[in-house]
C-alpha cells in the first residue's frame, strides 16, 4: 500500500475517532442541560408553593384580628368595622383580597327582628337571601369595601350553600380559620366569571366559654370572613411570575389532591403555538386547616425554550475540528520529507490514545455487565438493616462480616459526605422531598474510598404516617466517577487543540470563478458559516487596503506563474473588528500541468490580541452590571472567603457612609454592632461551605434605631476545574415594614384596640400563669371585676366619641393605681378585670381596691364637658378550700360585682362574700 494511502487511511480514522468523542461529550453536555433545567424548575415551583401557603395564613392572621376586634367588645358597629378594615390597608399590606366582612348567625325566631334592625340602619330594601325556611340562618351584614361587587352579597346566606356551610361548620367547631372549598363568588357578575374561595374565622359571644364544641356551637353569633376571586388572588400573590426568569410556566390549582375540570381553581393562560409544548411537569401540596390545594406545574415551550446552546457548540465545534485535522493531515501528505514526518508522529499519537481509549471503554463495558446494585431493607422501628450480599461484595466483606446494625452503614461514610448523607434521608422521612436519592463515598473494607449511589423509598408507615420500614439499592458508581474525570480532561484537550489550530482552509476554481471555505476561515472572519462564501472581488472588504494589495499581487503570481506564498495579512471582521492572520497558498494544475484553481490555508495569529480584547469587553462588561446594580434600591454586596466587603452598590455605599475604595478590604465590625457581626459571621461561614442562605437579621444601631433585613446570600465559585468558593454574593433588603405590620396584627388579636389593655384573649393567658405563680409561691392573688356606674347614661347622652375618651381616661387611671406585674384588662363596653398578684392577705387587697374605686370616678373634661362616672367592683380570691379554675374565678368575681350594684355602687364586695369597702 502506498504511503499516501495510509496517510489518507489514517486521517479517515482520525475524522471517524474525532466525530464519535465529539457526540459521546456532546450527549453528556445535553444531560446536564436536561438536569439543571428540572433542578431550576423544582426551586421555582417551592419558591410558588411556599409564597401562597405564607400569603393564606397572612390572610387568616388579619380574620383573626377582626375576631379578636368582636371579642374585645359588646358590640362592634358598622362604622368601628369600616374604620377597623381601612386601618388595615389591605389593599397595599394583603393585595388580591375581595373584602373583608362579617356574617351574623340568626336563629329562625330572631329572623324577624334582625331584618328590622338592618332595614333600621338605613337600609330599607335588606332581606335576608336566599328566601325560605331554614333552621339556621346567617347573613353578611358588613363587608368592606363596601361598594361595587361586594354590594351584591350584602345580606347573602352562606349558610344555605353546601360549600360554604361545610367551612363554616368546622371553623364553628374547631376554633380554627377554615377555607372552603370552589365556589362562584355571589360577587361574581356576567362578565369574567372566576372561581372563588373564602376563608371563615369564628366569632364567640362574650362571658361564654368555648372549649368543647358543644360550647362553641352555643357561643357562636358569626363569622369573621373573606372572600376571594382566584385570578384576582393569585395575581396579588404572584405578579408576572410565569415568566420567571425567562421560563414559560403554566399553574393550575385544584381543590383536593385530584386534578379534574370541577376542582380547578385557578389556571395560568396557556402559551400556544406551533413548536410549543410540555416540557417539565411538577406537583406541590398546600395543606392549610383541613383542605387541601393541589398545584400543578408545567413549563411550556418549544424544544429551543431549554438552551442546548453549549451541546450544539460542542458537537459543531468538535466536527469542525475534526474536520479541519482531517484536512490538515491530507494537506501534510503532499508536502515534503519534513511534513511526512511530523504526520508519522502525529499518527503515532492518534493510535496511542485511541489504544487508551479502546482500554478504557472496555473497562467501562466490564464494569456495567458485571456490576450489580446492593440491596438494604431498614426496619426503622427496631433500627435494624438486612444487607444484601452484594451490598457486601460491593466493599470488599464477606456476607458474614457485616452486622444488620444502621451503625454499619453510618460509620462507614466519608466525614465529608456523612452529613449531607444523613440530612438527605432525614429530609426524605420527614416528607420534605419525594425520594431519597444520594451520591457518597463509603469506607471498603482494604480502607480504600468508593463513590456510590444511595437511593430508597418508604414502604410501610404507622398510622400517624411514622416511616417504620425503607427498602433501597447501592450502585457502584466509582468508575462512572472516575471515567467523568477523564471526559472532563478529554474536554480541556479538545479546547487546547482548537486553540492550537485556528486554521481554515479554502480553495478557488478559476473556471466558475467559486471560492469554497471551511467552517473556521469563516470564524476567522467573523461569518456565518451558514452564508455563501464572498467572490473574489467581495473579499476586499475582508482586508485592509494595504493587505489586499500584497494578496492580490501574490495571488496573481500564483495564478499566472504557479507561485506559492506565504503572507502575513491584517484582516477586516464584519463587525469591523481587525485581526492578523498568516495565510498560504498554492497552484493547482491539471493533467497537463496547467493551473485551473488555487488553494491554501490561513491561520489566526491574533490569539493574543483577541484575549485582550475579551479581556477588556468583559471589564467593560462587568462596569455596566455594576451601574445597573447601583440603581437597585436593595443592598448588593460581595465579600472574599475573609468576610471582607470587595464590591458594594450605591444604596450598600450610602447605607454604610462610604465611598467603594473606603468599603473594599472592611469587615462587618466596622459597620454594625458586635451581636450583628457575630450573626452574619455564622451565616457566611455556612455559605462558605456551599450552602445558599435566607435568613432575618435583626439590627440595632449605635442611635438605638432597629432595622430588620432579609439576607439572602450564595456561594461564588471560581472558573478553575476545582469550583473553589473564593468568596460571596449578598442581596439584602429592608423589611422592617413588613414585620412592623406583622407585629401591629399580633398587637390587636390580644389588645384592646380603644384602651391599649390586655383583651380577653391575653388576660385568660395571664390568668393561668399568675395561679400557678401563686400556688408555687404560697401566696395570694384577687381577681377584680369592675362595672363602670353611669357609663351608658353619658354614652347616650354625650355620643360615643365622649363615652370612648372617658373609657380611655379612666382606664389610664385605674392602670397607675396599680402594682408592676399587676394586670388590668378589658373585656368590652365598660367592664374590667384587675388581677393582683402576691398578697399576703385578703386585707392586703383592701387599699388597692380602693384606689381602683377612686381612680374610676375622678372626673374626665371632654370639650366643655366635666363627665364622671364610680365603679361597682367584685373580688374573689386564690387558692380557694376547693379547685376553681379561671373562668370560675371570673364568674365568681361577676356575681359579686352584680351584688355591688344592688348594695348601691361605688363600692366592693367579696365572694366569700365578706364586706370589704
Amino acid at each position: 500500500m502506498k504511503t499516501s494511502t495510509k496517510q489518507s487511511l489514517l486521517a479517515l480514522a482520525m475524522l471517524g475517532f474525532g466525530v464519535s468523542a465529539t457526540l459521546f461529550v456532546s450527549l453528556q453536555v445535553e444531560r446536564g442541560i436536561e438536569e439543571t433545567a428540572v433542578q431550576q424548575f423544582a426551586f421555582t415551583c417551592d419558591q410558588v408553593a411556599l409564597k401562597i401557603n405564607e400569603r393564606i395564613k397572612a390572610y387568616a392572621l388579619t380574620l383573626r384580628g377582626g375576631a379578636a376586634l368582636f371579642g374585645g367588645s359588646k358590640s362592634v358597629s358598622r362604622h368601628e368595622w369600616r374604620q377597623y378594615v381601612e386601618t388595615l390597608r389591605t389593599q397595599d399590606s394583603i393585595p388580591g383580597v375581595q373584602g373583608i366582612g362579617f356574617a351574623e348567625l340568626i336563629t329562625p325566631d330572631r329572623l324577624a327582628s334582625h331584618i328590622a334592625r338592618i332595614r333600621g340602619e338605613g337600609f330599607p330594601e335588606y332581606n335576608v337571601r336566599p328566601p325560605g325556611e331554614r333552621e339556621i340562618y346567617s347573613a353578611i351584614i358588613y363587608l368592606e369595601p363596601f361598594r361595587d361587587r361586594n354590594l351584591r352579597a350584602f345580606g347573602y346566606d352562606m349558610f344555605s350553600e353546601p360549600v360554604r356551610r361545610s367551612a363554616m361548620e368546622q371553623a364553628r367547631d374547631t376554633g380554627d380559620a377554615a377555607l372552603s372549598g370552589k365556589v362562584v363568588l355571589v360577587q361574581e357578575t356576567e362578565a369574567d366569571v372566576q372561581a372563588g374561595t373564602l376563608i371563615y374565622v369564628p366569632v364567640y359571644r362574650n362571658n361564654l366559654a368555648h372549649d368543647t364544641v358543644e360550647q362553641r356551637r352555643a357561643a357562636l353569633i358569626g363569622w369573621v370572613y373573606s372572600p376571594y376571586r382566584m385570578n384576582d388572588l393569585m395575581i396579588g400573590i404572584l405578579g408576572d411570575w410565569e415568566h420567571r426568569e425567562g421560563q414559560v410556566i403554566s399553574l393550575q390549582i385544584y381543590d383536593g389532591q385530584e386534578a379534574t375540570p370541577s376542582s380547578l381553581l385557578y389556571a395560568t393562560k396557556t402559551v400556544t403555538g406551533p413548536n410549543m409544548r410540555e416540557l417539565l411537569r411538577q406537583q406541590r401540596i398546600i395543606r392549610f386547616n383541613g383542605r387541601e390545594w393541589l398545584l400543578q406545574f408545567e413549563r411550556v415551550g418549544s424544544t429551543g425554550s431549554i438552551g442546548y446552546g453549549p451541546a450544539w457548540a460542542t458537537l459543531l465545534g468538535g466536527i469542525a475540528i475534526s474536520v479541519l485535522l482531517f484536512g490538515l493531515m491530507l494537506s501534510v501528505a503532499n508536502t515534503e520529507a519534513n511534513a511526512a514526518r511530523i504526520a508519522n508522529d502525529l499518527t503515532k499519537e492518534i493510535r496511542r490514545r485511541e489504544e487508551l481509549l479502546t482500554e478504557s471503554e472496555y473497562r467501562w463495558r466490564f464494569a456495567l455487565e458485571g456490576a450489580g446494585d446492593g440491596v438494604w431493607d431498614w426496619n426503622l422501628a427496631e433500627n435494624t438493616v438486612f444487607y444484601s450480599k452484594r451490598w457486601k461484595e460491593m466493599l470488599g466483606f464477606a456476607e458474614d462480616q457485616i452486622s444488620d446494625s444502621q451503625d454499619e452503614w453510618e460509620q462507614r461514610i466519608h466525614p465529608h459526605d456523612k452529613s449531607k448523607t444523613l440530612a438527605t434521608v432525614q429530609a426524605y422521612l420527614d416528607g420534605k422531598s419525594a425520594a431519597y436519592t444520594c451520591e457518597y463515598r463509603l469506607r471498603c473494607r482494604d480502607g480504600a474510598w468508593k463513590w456510590v449511589l444511595g437511593r430508597g423509598i418508604v414502604v410501610r408507615r404507622s398510622e400517624d404516617g411514622k416511616p417504620l420500614r425503607m427498602i433501597g439499592t447501592l450502585t457502584d458508581i466509582h468508575e462512572l466517577k472516575q471515567l467523568n474525570q477523564e471526559l472532563t480532561q478529554s474536554r480541556a484537550e479538545l479546547q487546547e487543540a482548537q486553540r492550537i489550530a485556528q486554521t481554515g482552509s479554502w480553495q478557488l476554481d478559476l473556471a466558475t470563478d467559486r471560492v469554497a471555505w471551511s467552517p473556521e476561515l469563516y470564524r476567522i472572519f467573523g461569518l456565518s458559516p451558514d452564508m455563501p462564501p464572498p467572490n473574489y472581488s467581495e473579499q476586499a472588504r475582508l482586508f485592509t487596503p494595504e493587505s489586499w494589495d500584497r494578496l492580490q499581487d501574490a495571488i496573481l503570481d500564483t495564478k499566472t506563474a504557479g507561485t506559492s506564498y506565504k503572507l502575513e495579512l491584517e484582516v477586516v471582521k464584519t463587525d469591523g473588528a481587525h485581526g492578523w492572520m498568516l495565510a498560504s497558498a498554492e497552484a493547482i494544475r491539471d493533467e497537463n500541468q496547467a493551473i485551473i484553481g488555487l488553494r491554501g490555508v490561513a491561520g489566526d495569529i491574533t490569539e493574543r490580541k483577541r484575549a485582550e480584547l475579551k479581556l477588556l469587553a468583559a471589564y467593560a462588561e462587568t462596569r455596566r452590571f455594576r451601574e445597573a446594580l447601583d440603581y437597585v434600591t436593595s443592598f448588593v454586596y460581595m465579600k472574599d472567603t475573609q468576610s471582607r466587603y470587595v464590591y458594594a452598590n450605591r444604596t450598600t455605599l450610602e447605607l454604610f457612609g462610604v465611598s467603594a475604595a473606603e468599603l473594599e478590604g472592611c469587615g462587618d465590625a466596622r459597620f454594625f454592632p458586635p451581636n450583628t457581626v457575630k450573626r452574619l459571621r455564622e451565616i457566611d461561614s455556612r455559605v462558605f461551605t456551599g450552602e445558599q442562605t435566607t435568613e432575618e437579621v435583626d439590627v440595632v444601631f449605635a442611635d438605638g434605631s432597629h432595622r430588620v433585613y432579609l439576607e439572602i446570600k450564595a456561594p461564588i465559585y471560581s472558573d478553575t476545574p476545582d469550583k473553589a468558593i473564593w468568596g460571596l454574593l449578598g442581596i439584602s433588603t429592608d423589611i422592617t415594614p413588613i414585620k412592623e405590620h406583622e407585629q401591629y396584627l399580633e398587637h390587636i388579636a390580644h389588645y384592646d384596640v380603644l384602651t391599649g389593655l390586655p383583651n380577653r384573649v391575653l388576660l385568660a393567658d395571664r390568668l393561668q400563669q399568675t395561679m400557678a405563680q401563686t400556688q408555687r409561691r404560697e401566696r395570694l392573688l384577687a381577681v377584680a371585676y369592675i362595672d363602670l356606674d353611669g357609663f351608658k347614661t353619658i354614652n347616650d347622652s354625650y355620643g360615643h366619641d365622649a363615652g370612648d375618651q372617658l373609657l380611655m381616661i379612666v382606664a389610664s387611671n385605674m392602670k397607675h393605681t396599680l402594682r408592676e406585674g399587676d394586670t388590668l384588662a378589658r373585656l368590652g363596653g365598660d367592664e374590667f378585670v384587675a388581677v393582683l398578684l402576691d398578697l399576703e392577705n385578703m386585707a392586703a387587697s383592701v387599699p388597692m381596691l380602693s384606689r381602683l374605686l377612686a381612680a374610676a370616678a375622678e372626673p374626665v373634661d371632654f370639650d366643655e364637658l366635666r363627665l364622671q362616672v364610680s365603679a361597682s367592683i367584685g373580688v374573689t380570691f386564690f387558692p380557694q378550700g376547693e379547685d376553681v379554675d379561671a373562668d370560675q374565678l371570673l364568674r365568681q368575681a361577676d356575681q359579686a360585682m352584680y351584688q355591688a350594684k344592688l348594695a348601691g355602687k361605688n363600692i366592693t364586695i367579696s365572694s366569700i362574700p365578706i364586706r370589704i369597702a
